[in-house]
């Protein structure tokens, strides 16, 4: 699953760190994305960042399975068909 998250804070870095350790390919955006570059250092193979516009790209592919705002907890799921 692709997981794109709008936000940089620890909360978004903690929510990416688990999808990561799922399995799962995360990218979280921020309108600083070397605010995250450590962040995707450390967590290796599926971990990216972005600016908010990288991230909404990386998300509008046809693959696209959740979008998170790390900001209100909200998550918005398309089903795949």
């Amino acid at each position: 699953m692709r997981v794109g998250i709008l936000g940089s804070s620890d909360v978004a870095k903690s929510v990416a760190h688990g999808f990561l350790y799922e399995g799962h390919e995360v990218m979280p955006g921020s309108r600083e994305p070397g605010k995250v570059a450590s962040w995707v250092r450390e967590s290796g193979k599926g971990a990216s960042s972005g600016t908010f516009s990288e991230t909404a790209a990386f998300a509008a592919t046809p693959n696209l399975d959740s979008m998170i705002s790390a900001a209100t907890f909200n998550v918005i799921l398309r089903g795949r068909e």
